[in-house]
């Protein structure tokens, strides 16, 4: 059983972040907010690198994920006996076994189990393809078994990632709080629906600047920067919202 009381990544602990959010939760238990999965709670990045590597014979790490889309990038620039890039890229990402064996983003247990206890509700949108919904579902009933699954939205049909299906989902729901790590699906998000995203930390969103602060909030470099990613972005919003 995993003991979310004792749990401790880079010396934060369940505790700390308890004592130290108070504040902030009165806020967001009337509010509606929502995780976007992939490298937001799960780190499937490093397992499709995994793979990769696996297939290709190849060292790649995420940090040389500097894009969205940064697998394609690095098939089309290194790898031109690969005729079809993107598909392949698109079938790593889309394998069970990829997903299945992705372990959570830091912090995200520590989290997620906090808003859980705190009795704030929080949806999962993704923008995964219908034929990984049992796969989604497995996961989350191992790794975060309090995640209900009514809470968790996959697109009903279909074999394509759909950014389309995330950013409707947002706006049906009425979300006021999104967490997101594509900075290109922040900006679609926030242009149409009324959502503040947060992006989490990530290689592909490190140079990102948004023109509109207010509506797409950054984790600074210098900001937290010892504590797991998921950690940093909720203490730094909350540090935006204290006085409110």
């Amino acid at each position: 059983m995993y003991n979310l009381a004792m749990s401790s990544e880079h010396g934060f602990s369940y505790g700390k972040l308890v004592q130290r959010l108070e504040n902030f939760n009165g806020i967001l238990r009337n509010s509606v907010v929502s995780f976007d999965i992939d490298q937001v709670e799960v780190d499937s990045a490093s397992t499709a690198i995994q793979e990769i590597n696996r297939r290709l014979g190849t060292e790649y790490s995420v940090a040389d994920l500097t894009a969205y889309w940064g697998l394609v990038e690095i098939l089309k620039r290194d790898h031109k006996e690969i005729a079809e890039p993107t598909n392949f890229a698109i079938g790593i990402w889309n394998d069970p076994e990829v997903i299945g064996k992705a372990l959570p983003v830091s912090g995200s247990i520590i989290l997620s189990r906090y808003l859980f206890d705190e009795g704030i509700s929080a949806y999962r949108i993704t923008s995964r393809p219908a034929s990984l919904r049992d796969t989604t579902l497995i996961w989350y009933k191992k790794s975060m078994p309090w995640v209900s699954s009514d809470s968790i939205h996959i697109q009903p049909d279909g074999s394509e990632i759909k950014p389309d299906f995330k950013v409707a989902e947002i706006g049906k729901l009425e979300v006021d709080f999104h967490f997101e790590d594509s900075w290109e699906h922040a900006e679609e998000i926030v242009a149409k629906t009324n959502a503040i995203v947060i992006l989490i930390p990530q290689p592909w969103n490190r140079s990102y600047v948004p023109e509109v602060r207010s509506k797409i909030i950054t984790i600074p470099d210098s900001k937290y920067q010892t504590l797991p990613k998921l950690i940093r972005a909720y203490i730094h919003l909350s540090d935006l919202f204290k006085n409110s």
